[in-house]
């Protein structure tokens, strides 16, 4: 059995239009959308949180026989 993992990135910038962030938490619910049609499972999100900005890191994992 083989696992294979992947990471999906979301950058939120409250200096930016609200616009653009809300695109972008619209991209990364695509992307965990996208990757649980091929089996993946949501593993962890974590917030980064930075002088200008806030990152979200989601983990997912898929296992092959």
């Amino acid at each position: 059995m083989t696992t294979h993992f992947s990471t999906i990135h979301t950058r939120i910038d409250p200096e930016q239009d609200s616009v653009i962030n809300e695109r972008r938490m619209l991209g990364r619910l695509e992307d965990l959308q996208g990757h649980g049609r091929f089996g993946y499972r949501l593993l962890s999100t974590v917030t980064v949180k930075s002088v200008d900005a806030e990152t979200i890191i989601d983990t997912l994992a898929k296992e092959n026989d």
